[in-house]
């Protein structure tokens, strides 16, 4: 389970903070009207070995598919479009059809459930009923892997640490048997560790998926997300003018808070020495799209609530909308939600440290 570190998500979402672009499809308000949650606190749900939340998505019909893997023999469980629980699947173990460690989990467009499981060094496809329908072995050092609709594959593959690079990926669209076609982006992270200088940043790769579009954004490159289609042309690029944010001192005191973990005591001195912070924040944290293509793009910016994270939304063409203020979890890798079938669903973290998903439904105005 990815460590969630804000906890709430408003209610009602004004746009009210910063310009609007000449000639942008704006909008007055979004509404966002909680339906229910899928809780790991309920004692009915623990009984049948419900009892965290990982990776999740949702079908065109709104059933919810949800990995919870520390649970009983079945890992992914599936709900009803009202967060009713219907059956589990997917057992646990290295047989066919067997999970060990989903890292990631995607409906693809025929409502069938692709899981990748990198312990077991596979990929596995379920039908809606949860019956296997193949799985395939994976011999690439992938860290996520994504079904597209023409049949190709959006996957994030990592290399070796080097003396120069402690973390280097790339975001590959590639054919069925894993090909690569094209290289849409990548990230590289200076080695710290070895005395390379590096920017007191997350260094997020940041990408999406809609029904027919790829999004993808490096925070070094600026405010610039490039957008392609499932074959790897670049159709467009969203360029966006900004205003940076200066680096506070409590954004220094939290990254550097990173490193109180015991795993750095024997580099701490060494880490502290090569880390330097840049004068200004990058121009956006990570996004996330909607099946419709529409971008909500996280930024630095404040928000008259102190609770709230600055977004930028586009339009499915990539017209700027306008701004709003949102508070919702994230995590270091990202945006910890999903926008399908005008809802909005994200994690959230309860006061009693149990984990929750909350559903809402989404109206514009």
């Amino acid at each position: 389970m990815k460590k969630i570190f804000c906890l709430i998500f408003l209610l009602f979402i004004f746009v009210n903070c910063g310009p609007k672009q000449e000639g942008a499809k704006e909008f007055k308000a979004l509404h966002l009207e909680e339906e229910f949650t899928i809780d790991t606190e309920r004692s009915d749900l623990a009984e049948k070995n419900f009892v965290d939340i990982g990776e999740f998505d949702v079908d065109s019909e709104g059933n919810i598919y949800i990995e919870s893997g520390k649970g009983g023999e079945n890992l992914i469980f599936k709900f009803s479009p009202e967060g009713t629980l219907i059956f589990s699947f997917a057992k646990k173990g290295r047989g066919p059809g067997e999970l060990l460690d989903v890292i990631s989990l995607s409906v693809n467009d025929q409502d069938q459930n692709f899981v990748f499981d990198r312990m077991n060094g596979k990929t596995c496809l379920f039908s809606g009923d949860g019956s296997l329908i193949k799985e395939k072995k994976i011999d690439e050092n992938f860290l996520e892997i994504r079904p597209l609709g023409n049949g190709n594959y959006l996957v994030r593959k990592n290399f070796p640490t080097t003396a120069d690079y402690i973390s280097s990926e790339s975001l590959l669209i590639v054919d069925p048997e894993f090909n690569e076609i094209a290289k849409l982006d990548g990230r590289k992270v200076p080695n710290f560790i070895t005395g390379k200088k590096m920017k007191a940043s997350v260094y997020i790769l940041s990408w999406a998926v809609s029904d027919d579009l790829v999004f993808t954004g490096f925070q070094e490159r600026g405010y610039e997300i490039s957008v392609y289609d499932f074959s790897g042309n670049l159709i467009r690029k969203i360029v966006k003018d900004y205003e940076p944010v200066p680096v506070t001192e409590e954004y220094k005191n939290a990254f550097m808070k990173l490193f109180e973990d015991p795993l750095f005591d024997r580099v701490r001195d060494q880490i502290r020495k090569n880390i330097y912070f840049p004068p200004s924040l990058p121009p956006f944290h990570s996004f996330i799209s909607d099946d419709r293509g529409r971008l909500f793009v996280m930024t630095y910016e404040e928000c008259d609530n102190p609770d709230d994270h600055m977004f930028d939304i586009f339009s499915e063409d990539g017209t700027f909308m306008g701004k709003a203020g949102i508070s919702l979890c994230i995590d270091t890798e990202g945006l910890n939600a999903a926008i399908k079938n005008d809802r909005f669903y994200c994690l959230r973290e309860k006061e009693s440290g149990y984990i929750e998903l909350a559903v809402y439904k989404m109206r514009w105005e």
